[in-house]
């Protein structure tokens, strides 16, 4: 039996009253940074999940700072 997977495309996010949160970007960041394969191991698959969350909080960790920031600047 063959199966034929189907690429669908990019999900449009909406947002009003400022756009969007600096989770989404964090995730968007996240999601192009590190791609884990559904064939890895469970063991590193697990570990890699891990670092992906980690790397996640770091990423909004900065993009907070650099908001604050940006308004402390304005």
């Amino acid at each position: 039996m063959i199966l034929n997977a189907t690429h669908v495309g990019e999900v449009i996010a909406v947002a009003s009253d400022g756009g969007l949160p600096p989770e989404y970007w964090a995730k968007r960041a996240t999601d192009q940074i590190i791609d884990i394969g559904d064939t890895a191991h469970p063991a590193l698959r697990e570990q890699a999940h891990a670092f992906k969350e980690r790397i996640e909080s770091v990423v909004l960790h900065y993009m907070k700072q650099a908001i604050e920031s940006n308004r402390s600047n304005l």
